[in-house]
């Protein structure tokens, strides 16, 4: 049985789109208090919780840095590794005196198919600062630097930087 649906998109009379899934609504104490479909069923949220994670970012480093609503957009969001997002990247980075070099998240080819191309014929290879993921991992390394916590191990579920992320996904 498929998943109820929980939004449609309507173009004047013709719906365009459903949207199906399943909800489950917790307290503060995770007691279940309300629910659409099987709130028992797991999922991966991926990037859908970008902006959760980029909290402890927004809350505690993007002001002391001078970030922008640009930095704060690529912080959470994933990006097709064009130019102009790999621009944002470094900025953000650069904001907290880091380069990409401290990026963890893996070497990608950019999902822009016209830059990827680009990069290849000029020679170049995928970095991390391509991958869709660079501008949330940049986040959390400039917070890191603010926080004054090691930038080692921060993809670790003890670092600080994920227990901070940890405690803003539990709020």
């Amino acid at each position: 049985m498929p998943p109820p649906v929980l939004a449609s998109l309507w173009r004047g009379a013709v719906r365009e789109a459903r949207v199906r899934g399943h909800v489950a609504v917790v307290d503060g104490r995770n007691r279940l208090v309300g629910a659409a479909g099987d709130p028992d069923v797991l999922t991966t949220v991926r990037s859908c919780v970008k902006p959760i994670q980029a909290l402890p970012f927004v809350e505690h480093a993007a002001r002391r840095l001078g970030a922008s609503l640009a930095d704060i957009a690529i912080a959470c969001s994933s990006h097709n590794g064009e130019d102009m997002h790999v621009d944002a990247v470094r900025r953000l980075l650069g904001l907290a005196g880091l380069d990409e070099t401290s990026l963890r998240c893996g070497p990608q080819l950019p999902m822009d198919e016209a830059t990827g191309r680009r990069l290849l014929a000029a020679g170049g290879t995928p970095q991390p600062v391509h991958n869709n993921c660079s501008g949330k991992h940049a986040a959390m390394l400039a917070t890191c630097a603010v926080a004054g916590w090691s930038l080692e191990g921060y993809m670790e579920p003890g670092h600080p930087c994920q227990q901070a992320v940890s405690a803003a996904l539990a709020r």
